[in-house]
């Protein structure tokens, strides 16, 4: 909106790519960062990749949001997992929303917490799996615009979930080297898995929008 105080919009969008996978961003009215996060929902537990550019539940009610979107298992929400694709705090501003919520793990942010995390034995080379019950979701290690970041993949859709590796915008690059390496490591993991979008974390406009 050229004037958001003008026009009153919520502060999440939430679009349904199916019954068991949900985009959800977070408004340019809100956080100019307009992140984009993603719920990815099995049989056992669900999967959230970041947590987005905003404490405040207030402000940003992403917890309330998604614990809405979650089914009931046993007669209480499914368990949830937070991950994030990258430590950079407008991808886990959110996390704090989650911290006392029953059944809900957040994932470490320093590196070796990541690996630890996902169990990677000799980052970054090597594919980590996270089972959510009938839905698998590779974890692939992609440094290079931060040393902690991974991206995921999801065999039920095909969707590469790419974080700030990949997006249409700036691509900003802390390591050259080890970046040229992540898209190499991606490049011949998708040789051999079906690709239906890849689906970054940010879109930024240019001043004609």
């Amino acid at each position: 909106a050229a004037d958001c105080k003008a026009t009153p919009q919520a502060p999440l969008q939430v679009h349904a790519y199916e019954p068991q996978t949900f985009i959800l961003r977070q408004n340019p009215c809100t956080t100019f960062e307009a992140n984009f996060l993603y719920l990815l929902i099995g049989s056992d537990r669900a999967l959230l990749i970041d947590s987005g550019a905003v404490t405040d539940a207030q402000e940003m009610p992403l917890s309330k949001t998604i614990l809405e979107l979650l089914p009931d298992k046993n007669q209480k929400k499914l368990p949830l997992l937070v991950a994030h694709t990258h430590r950079h705090m407008d991808h886990r501003a959110g996390d704090p929303q989650f911290a006392s919520l029953p059944s809900v793990e957040i994932m470490p942010i320093d590196l070796e917490g990541v690996k630890a995390f996902f169990g990677f034995a000799n980052w970054p080379n090597g594919i980590a799996h996270l089972d959510l019950g009938g839905r698998t979701v590779d974890v692939i290690p992609t440094p290079g615009h931060n040393e902690t970041h991974v991206a995921f993949y999801d065999s039920r859709t095909g969707i590469l979930f790419s974080g700030d590796f990949l997006m249409p915008g700036r691509l900003l690059i802390e390591d050259a080297v080890a970046y040229h390496e992540s898209t190499l490591r991606v490049v011949d993991f998708l040789k051999t898995h079906p690709l239906t979008h890849i689906l970054g974390a940010h879109i930024e406009l240019n001043n004609a929008g």
